[in-house]
């Protein structure tokens, strides 16, 4: 019997869909950025993308346009954020200020994402320099954000802006300037997150850009239970289980060859399902990294479907603005 308190999903959560693996930055908390990745870069094609629309389970809402890349970058990214739009669902993206232009914003806004969230982790010219390797002047980059939420209040469209900030060793003597930006965006459609550092699981490089913070990691962690529940999509169609996945290490199968539904009761899904209830994750490429392994836990899996809880608080944000 598996050790698991909860069954195995119908259909599983799909959490992320990567339209492009192509990044410019160079971010100390990712794996990516810390040249990592070494899987192929590329551009989902919009027949793949639009093949998986009709994979989502049925309750799902939310669309999370992005992985391990700038997914703003994809030449049809509004395409694809409308195609999301057109099923009644709600495309999420992910992007940093400075890769905006006049253009990009237009074609996004008119695309009518639901939810935009801007990753801004530093508060100068240096900061973003250090941080994620941009070397666009942090008043410009704070003019290209104005220039967006300026076009989507001026729409008919109800776009959700999180301005996300990870809390670093390397900014955490810049923080103050949050409230700077909170007076700059007073409007209900602008909410501030501040996110916890996970460096993707791994805790060596948590402690490399926030010492001592891999301490609230391990005290507040559950088991994992990815396999049970959810999967990401790379832009090649391959499924992995984790949104950590940066390199593909666990690929359960290729949707360009093979169904959603034949890859969730597929062998190698299963293979990988009882190494997790058997807690032999430490043999995992990735896994064996990760502080949420299970072989870092006494107790059984806890299945706890995070996926859900994060899309109910999503959603419990974006209906404050409609």
């Amino acid at each position: 019997m598996n050790s698991i308190d909860k069954p195995i999903a119908l259909s599983p959560y799909i959490y992320e869909i990567e339209p492009t693996n192509h990044c410019p930055y160079a971010c100390i908390m990712c794996p990516r950025g810390r040249g990592r990745m070494t899987r192929p870069r590329g551009y989902m094609s919009l027949e793949l993308f639009e093949k998986m629309l009709t994979m989502f389970p049925a309750d799902q809402r939310l669309v999370r346009l992005h992985h391990f890349g700038e997914a703003v970058l994809h030449p049809r990214i509004d395409t694809m954020i409308a195609m999301v739009v057109e099923t009644g669902r709600i495309p999420v993206i992910s992007l940093n200020p400075a890769t905006l232009n006049e253009s990009l914003c237009r074609r996004l806004v008119a695309a009518a994402p639901g939810l935009v969230c801007f990753s801004l982790d530093a508060f100068s010219d240096q900061g973003l320099k250090k941080i994620r390797g941009i070397r666009r002047p942090y008043e410009e980059c704070l003019q290209l954000m104005d220039m967006f939420v300026s076009m989507s209040r001026k729409s008919s469209r109800k776009i959700l802006k999180v301005i996300q900030t990870v809390v670093l060793d390397e900014n955490r003597d810049q923080l103050a300037a949050l409230a700077a930006l909170k007076e700059r965006y007073q409007e209900p459609d602008v909410v501030f997150y501040r996110a916890e550092n996970t460096g993707f699981g791994d805790l060596e490089l948590v402690e490399q850009t926030n010492a001592g913070g891999s301490a609230a990691l391990k005290a507040n962690a559950r088991s994992c239970a990815a396999p049970f529940s959810e999967v990401s999509i790379l832009w090649n169609g391959d499924v992995v289980l984790c949104c950590y996945d940066y390199n593909g290490d666990n690929v359960i199968g290729n949707l360009e060859q093979v169904s959603m539904a034949d890859i969730w009761s597929g062998a190698a899904i299963n293979r990988l399902r009882k190494t997790f209830t058997d807690r032999e994750t430490a043999r995992l490429k990735l896994c064996s990294r990760c502080y949420l392994a299970p072989h870092h836990f006494a107790a059984h899996i806890s299945g706890v479907e995070k996926n859900w809880q994060e899309e109910q608080f999503l959603l419990q944000l974006l209906a404050a603005i409609c």
